[in-house]
């Protein structure tokens, strides 16, 4: 059982990163399942304001996007893996508990979107994600751009929370001192409680920092249930600490740690 709450999304596992062969439909697992198989390829068209015409064009076999669409017929080729998750809400006046992150209570109190400031490769970039703001859980959607020279091809970087529209800014603490019940903190879910590097599929807080045994670093392949939670910075006097696992629940792990802000 992979180490996130499986009430956040579809699955109940996380599949291995680097994982060839799919299991829906015959193809990679990290396929949205939305997407519409082509035989070889699915094409997926991500959440988009209405009148949106984007798509994206998923290998079967490796779940690599290998085009951007704007339309039906225009077609650009990428080489670029998929970054996907949810975001929930505890957003209660009280410090959220293993239960609140297990089974996230609130409804979402406002949009917020996702990005990635990709560091590799080169240029740094600020990648924008598309999101599905549902009643109780944004789902977000990223196509992040990868070096097809690299063996295997990868990326390094960093998934933040933002405000929406991007103009706006999303109320946090300013660190995890930082007590105000007017601002919030974001949780991710993942297997440590620490800003040590960790496998990419793990959720760490710099994705490509982990060197692999294999001797590379770097996002080695698409990555879904990157999970958050958003929380109240505090009470007003008492800063509130992301919620750890429940032991006594062994099929569900809400292990959370602080991500924004990280220190």
């Amino acid at each position: 059982i992979a180490a996130i709450a499986p009430a956040l999304a579809a699955s109940v596992g996380v599949p291995p990163a680097r994982e060839r062969l799919g299991h829906l439909h015959r193809r990679h697992p990290a396929i949205p399942i939305e997407a519409v198989d082509q035989g070889s390829t699915s094409r997926f068209v991500p959440p988009q304001p209405p009148g949106g015409t984007v798509s994206w064009v998923f290998d079967n076999l490796t779940g690599v996007i290998t085009s951007i669409c704007t339309s039906a017929t225009s077609c650009t080729p990428t080489s670029a893996f998929l970054l996907a998750g949810f975001v929930r809400f505890a957003v209660g006046t009280l410090a959220p508990t293993s239960a609140d992150s297990e089974s996230p209570p609130d409804p979402r109190p406002f949009p917020v979107g996702v990005q990635v400031a990709r560091t590799y490769p080169t240029p740094a970039v600020a990648i924008g994600c598309f999101v599905q703001q549902r009643s109780a859980d944004t789902r977000y959607f990223c196509a992040v751009p990868v070096n097809p020279a690299d063996t295997p091809p990868r990326w390094r970087g960093r998934a933040v929370l933002v405000g929406l529209p991007l103009s706006s800014n999303l109320p946090l603490a300013a660190d995890r001192d930082d007590a105000d019940p007017g601002k919030f903190r974001v949780c991710r879910y993942t297997t440590g409680r620490s800003h040590d590097p960790l496998p990419d599929a793990e959720h760490p807080l710099d994705y490509g920092a982990y060197t692999y045994p294999e001797g590379f670093s770097g996002v080695p392949g698409p990555l879904t249930n990157q999970n958050y939670l958003l929380i109240r910075a505090g009470d007003g006097s008492v800063p509130f600490d992301c919620p750890d696992d429940d032991p006594a629940t062994e099929l569900v792990n809400g292990r959370t740690w602080h991500h924004q802000p990280a220190n």
